[in-house]
């Protein structure tokens, strides 16, 4: 016997006796992916690609009809289909609308591509194998980014690996094919070829099997007409991808000075696979082509599939160059028929050897692929260098209307949503610009110059109570103390909420204020009519001055420049001793700052009255107060202590 004749198995399908319960191992790997990808659905701020994904459904406002999903995919992303979409619309609208529950949708499609990949496997070939190309498809690093991304790959790869399977049992079983089979072929190629183009490379794989290898019976052509038909539903969107393509060449998204050559793409993809540990592979692929050679069930099915679906993706990245380094997920669909390839080359060893190299073989690539660096293809210029998550989980209990939230950030994360430009920013914020708080943006490094910042900040920053302050401490010192420097000219810095090398967040509070002041900002002091409301004022008492700070709300309909406010101050007699006016904000909320002299005041307790009045007429408003009476002329707001000075 010679020594390949004792490292090879001539019966590989047999070493398990039971292999009827092996699917039970499949429940740990299936956590164990789970246990992955769910630690990272909140790990990140989304990146610019996952908010174009939001933008076609809304943009977390809520779901969006399936006729505006398909008219923004069309207009925004043409090089995309909309099938993804409309299924994350739908998840949405079951989950939520947070960056986590949204990316679930995601994992959850991964379970779903493991669970099949070992069915696909184990009806082709074994459960052994079937049971190992799902521990390797669960090992793969590449795809393990994906189970947390808001993209449609992991959805795609599960597609993958289904419809192969639907296929295979069609043209394999000897009794007629159920119509629900039938169906589920339908519409397994409907929602593949509406999930990514690339969905192109599995159908030809099929293709080219069904033609070359495949009896020309009734069967064969009933498959033809189904899936030819399920083809035809690709008509409506067909326009748009050739519209898309037509200058494909001319692009800088598809620029083919960097595409990969053939021995590239494939160099590329085998390392990705084996999470950089191509050697084990190319020795796994050796000993499952020796099963190939073999005649052995399956093992010829399953490398036609491949090189087939391998050849579909040189010839299409040949003619239209759309696969350079950075997009190699575009062979994510050729990651069930590679995970096949390392089950059916790991069973071509005799048990003593095969029990020995398989814990060291999977050992190995779970090393390297949580170690994996995906920098190259996933290069850190797509991502937002701001942790937006933390900013928003950090400031959703604690900032509060009026506030304005100034955050820096070297990338601009934003995309089209239908006529406008909404940023990463926008989604992460919305609850709290939905309550009141304002942001305001500065790209920097290599954004705004120094000069401008501080004079917007200035404009912006006025008539405040509180400023946050979001960044990532030493990515541009220069803009850090441009802004500090502005902001203290008006306001005190506050300590550090959270102060890490990667975020830090800080506040600054209005001269004269204690950084722990906390006004009521939802029940009004005094709801005056024409919609103007006054909510809390926060008083701040100096020798001189009383200082103080009133948030008011304006309605839409006010019209500017038409209403004062006049805080005044009365002793315990009823008289006046102290007045200070003002014109309203014409903004929906603002703070006003006001100073009323108190200088010479006899020390006493005060009364401190306010009135909103027309300034051309000086006709009061009426109004109701917090206790619900309607008044006519000044409300009371507080009283007002004033000690011997």
């Amino acid at each position: 016997m010679s020594i390949i004749d004792k490292i090879i198995d001539t019966q590989p399908y047999h070493h398990f006796r039971h292999q009827q319960w092996l699917w039970l191992l499949l429940i740990p790997i299936l956590l164990f992916a789970t246990w992955r990808g769910s630690a990272q659905l909140d790990a990140d701020s989304v990146r610019n690609p996952e908010l174009i994904s939001l933008a076609h459904v809304g943009f977390g406002d809520g779901p969006v009809s399936p006729g505006d999903v398909w008219n923004h995919v069309r207009i925004v992303s043409p090089a995309h289909v909309p099938g993804y979409f409309f299924l994350l619309d739908a998840w949405g609208i079951l989950v939520g609308w947070s960056p986590a529950m949204l990316r679930a949708f995601s994992l959850f499609a991964g379970i779903i591509a493991l669970a099949w990949t070992y069915r696909l496997g184990r009806d082709t070939l074994s459960p052994q194998i079937g049971l190992y190309a799902a521990v390797a498809l669960a090992l793969s690093g590449f795809l393990t980014f994906y189970l947390h991304e808001l993209r449609m790959y992991s959805l795609v790869v599960a597609t993958t690996a289904f419809e192969f399977w639907i296929y295979h049992r069609i043209v394999s079983r000897q009794h007629a094919p159920r119509w629900y089979e039938w169906g589920a072929l339908f519409l397994s190629t409907v929602m593949l070829i509406y999930t990514h183009l690339t969905a192109i490379f599995p159908l030809a794989a099929i293709g080219i099997y069904h033609f070359l290898f495949i009896a020309k019976t009734r069967r064969w052509w009933s498959v033809l007409i189904v899936m030819g038909f399920a083809g035809t539903t690709f008509l409506p969107w067909l326009p748009v991808t050739l519209r898309r393509f037509q200058d494909v060449s001319k692009s800088n998204h598809h620029s083919s000075t960097d595409v990969l050559h053939p021995f590239a793409l494939v160099e590329r993809m085998v390392a990705l696979f084996s999470n950089n540990v191509a050697i084990i592979f190319v020795i796994i692929a050796i000993l499952a082509a020796i099963a190939w050679l073999t005649t052995q069930r399956g093992a010829k099915q399953t490398w036609i599939w491949l090189l087939a679906a391998l050849l579909a993706a040189i010839v299409s990245n040949a003619v239209a160059n759309f696969i350079p380094l950075r997009r190699m997920r575009y062979l994510l669909p050729l990651w069930p028929l590679l995970a096949l390839i390392v089950g059916l080359g790991i069973v071509q060893l005799r048990p003593r050897y095969h029990y020995l190299a398989t814990p060291i073989i999977f050992g190995v690539w779970l090393f390297t692929g949580i170690t994996l660096d995906l920098s190259i293809i996933q290069p850190r210029s797509e991502n937002s260098l701001l942790p937006y998550h933390l900013v928003a989980r950090e400031l959703e209990d604690v900032a509060q209307r009026g506030d304005l939230l100034i955050h820096i950030n070297d990338k601009l994360v934003a995309t089209d949503f239908w006529d406008e430009t909404r940023f990463v920013g926008d989604y992460y914020f919305r609850e709290m610009i939905a309550n009141g708080v304002d942001d305001m943006f500065f790209k920097a490094p290599g954004g705004i110059a120094l000069e401008d910042a501080t004079r917007l900040l200035r404009q912006v920053a006025a008539n405040r109570l509180r400023i946050w302050l979001a960044y990532v401490p030493g990515s541009d010192p220069d803009m850090e103390t441009a802004i500090d420097t502005t902001l203290r000219e008006n306001y005190a810095a506050c300590p550090a909420i959270y102060n890490t090398t990667q975020l830090r967040i800080t506040s600054y509070i209005r001269q004269g204020f204690s950084c722990d002041v906390r006004p009521d900002v939802e029940h009004a002091v005094v709801e005056f009519d024409e919609a103007i409301v006054l909510y809390d004022v926060v008083l701040a008492s100096q020798l001189e001055s009383v200082q103080l700070l009133a948030g008011w709300s304006i309605g839409t309909d006010v019209p500017p420049e038409t209403y004062s406010y006049s805080f005044q101050l009365f002793d315990e007699h009823g008289d006046k001793v102290a007045q200070s006016d003002d014109g309203l904000p014409s903004e929906s909320f603002r703070w006003t700052t006001t100073s009323l002299p108190i200088e010479g005041l006899p020390p006493g307790e005060y009364r401190l009255m306010v009135a909103v009045y027309a300034w051309q007429t000086g006709e009061k408003l009426m109004g109701v107060n917090a206790a619900g009476e309607r008044i006519t002329d000044f409300f009371p707001v507080e009283t007002i202590t004033i000690g011997s000075r």
